[in-house]
């Protein structure tokens, strides 16, 4: 009988060696495909549904693992979690710090357990709060609800979906390149301001930021009474998602200052949008990310003419003062571990709006600077770091700019004037 060789090797010892050497490497490349995509022996896949719904306290989140389990360790920080409770099995359960993170513990294996966010405790403004209450609906924050380890076993993977959830009454808007979710309650004037300058800004990001987007990205706006007079907006952006939060009787009166300041925030969190597509951008301090999106928003209206020559002095001179008054409390770079939010935002844009005037021939567009500088540290290890920037600071601003940034950024002027240090950065001479 005749043996059927579909490699025609049997007479050939030199072709079956080859044959046989490539089968060994197909071997050992499929080996190392199955170690690497494996989980690692400290993880695991659990199943584990999450259901959040509106209640009158608040928001109640409802964790129902597929078998009974002793503990879940979620990924709300513990110091932003004061003021949570539990429902369902409260008797049972308790609260509890596991490696700075909240753990809802239980006597014994449970199969239900629920978690109460009051409205009102939605987190500290500025670390990415578990919660923002408008006035009909919630938008709740996944990425933190999700568990981190149960068990004691790392959590190889959270619930799929978006970052941002909605839970309440909603309307939508579809337009080319986004969408928005909103509250009934929000006034129709605001809506059609926010309309307009969306379409106008992400526009302009499109032809100058370079990158794309890769899908629509969800704008979700959130709308609360608030105290008379008072103008309130709070924002945040994950990829492909961004929620801002209106509150107070200034911002519905629509005064001078309101409307700057709405068109402000749109334009900075379209700003994170674009950002947030862009490699490296996870390794980027907050005066870095932070400062680069409030100096592009604030460039993009005014070359867009959504704001007049009036509203752009204003606002500058607003971050300039902000940020000389931040200098004299302490270095830049420990501004965010202190709280000292705004100072990220006000110093950061100075620092940007003074690297971009170093290129007199790029007109000093911070959108270009920044643009440039993406592409830069796209291919570095570090990312969008701090270092990332200083180099870059060099090859676009000079080593006496570079310096100057440096010295911004790293240095104690708490017993100097804020307003001189900010000279001395445009001058490239701190």
């Amino acid at each position: 009988m005749k043996s059927f060789d579909i490699f025609g090797v049997s007479d050939n010892p030199r072709r079956a060696a080859i044959v046989a050497g490539a089968f060994a490497a197909v071997a050992l490349l499929l080996i190392a495909l199955i170690l690497i995509l494996r989980p690692l022996p400290d993880a695991q896949v659990y199943d584990m549904r999450i259901l959040p719904f509106q209640t009158e306290a608040g928001v109640e989140i409802a964790y129902r693992p597929g078998e009974p389990v002793s503990e879940i360790v979620t990924g709300i920080p513990a110091a932003a979690s004061e003021g949570l409770n539990l429902g369902i099995g409260a008797d049972a359960l308790s609260l509890s710090d596991r490696e700075g993170y909240l753990a809802i513990t239980g006597d014994e294996a449970f199969d239900v357990a629920t978690l109460v966010i009051p409205e009102g405790r939605g987190g500290p403004a500025k670390a990415y709060p578990l919660a923002r209450f408008g006035s009909e609906a919630v938008v709740l924050n996944m990425a933190q609800v999700n568990p981190r380890a149960i068990d004691g076993q790392r959590v190889e993977a959270g619930a799929a979906g978006p970052a941002f959830q909605w839970l309440g009454p909603a309307q939508t808007w579809s337009g080319e390149q986004i969408s928005m979710v909103f509250e009934p309650s929000m006034p129709p004037a605001i809506q059609a301001m926010i309309d307009n300058t969306i379409a106008v800004i992400n526009d302009y990001y499109k032809a100058e930021l370079g990158g794309s987007l890769d899908a629509a990205p969800q704008l979700m706006l959130l709308h609360a009474q608030g105290r008379d007079g008072q103008i309130l907006i709070e924002g945040d952006s994950v990829r492909g998602q961004s929620l801002i939060r209106f509150a107070g009787g200034g911002v519905a009166a629509q005064g001078e200052e309101a409307q700057r300041r709405i068109r402000q925030n749109i334009a900075h969190e379209l700003a994170h949008l674009w950002q947030l597509e862009r490699d490296g951008v996870s390794r980027a301090p907050d005066w870095l990310h932070e400062g680069a999106a409030e100096a592009i928003g604030l460039e993009s209206l005014y070359i867009t003419e959504k704001y007049a020559d009036a509203d752009y002095a204003a606002m500058l001179e607003g971050a300039r003062a902000g940020c000389a008054a931040a200098l004299r409390r302490g270095p830049l770079d420990k501004a965010g571990g202190q709280g000292r939010h705004q100072a990220s935002y006000d110093c950061g844009a100075i620092l940007w709006i003074a690297l971009a005037a170093q290129q007199e021939t790029d007109g000093g567009a911070v959108a270009v600077t920044w643009a440039a500088f993406a592409d830069f540290a796209e291919n570095r290890r570090d990312g969008q770091s701090a270092d990332a920037f200083f180099d870059f600071a060099e090859d676009w601003g000079g080593d006496a700019f570079a310096n100057a940034a440096r010295q911004f950024v790293n240095a104690d002027f708490s017993a100097g004037n804020g307003d001189l240090v900010i000279e001395g950065l445009f001058a490239a001479d701190l």
